[in-house]
């Protein structure tokens, strides 16, 4: 048996360019008008943050996909649950539990968001006392 890991790309930097994008595109007449960049500057800059619709799409399939095959695998797992040995058992709920916080301390110094390490720690530690209680 093998162990698959996926890994989504991080949801905020993609929310932290298109809002970046956003205020740029506020930004930029304002230097024109007072003289900082000419009219070309920024229209070039404009071109250079012009946000991707198509990325985004792939994105948002990809991560669909990604949802998809966790399913799957717990799926998989679930069906399997009695027949795994008592020590694996024991081995994968701490491994979810451990992971889950380290995921979480590890998402709160990436983004510098407290909240969202939070908001994973508390969602590890849940999941983790509903499959311990089974």
């Amino acid at each position: 048996r093998h162990l698959v890991f996926i890994q989504a790309a991080p949801a905020d930097a993609a929310m932290a360019s298109s809002r970046f994008a956003a205020e740029l595109r506020e930004e930029l007449p304002k230097l024109v008008k007072d003289r900082v960049i000419t009219k070309l500057q920024a229209t070039r800059i404009a071109g250079r943050y012009a946000s991707d619709h198509g990325s985004k799409i792939v994105g948002i399939i990809a991560t669909f996909g990604a949802v998809l095959v966790a399913l799957g695998v717990l799926t998989l797992v679930a069906m399997n649950w009695e027949d795994i040995p008592r020590a694996w058992r024991v081995a994968a709920l701490f491994l979810a539990t451990f992971g889950t916080a380290g995921a979480a301390i590890g998402c709160a110094q990436q983004t510098g968001s407290h909240a969202s390490g939070r908001r994973l720690s508390s969602s590890g530690a849940r999941s983790s006392a509903s499959r311990s209680s089974s």
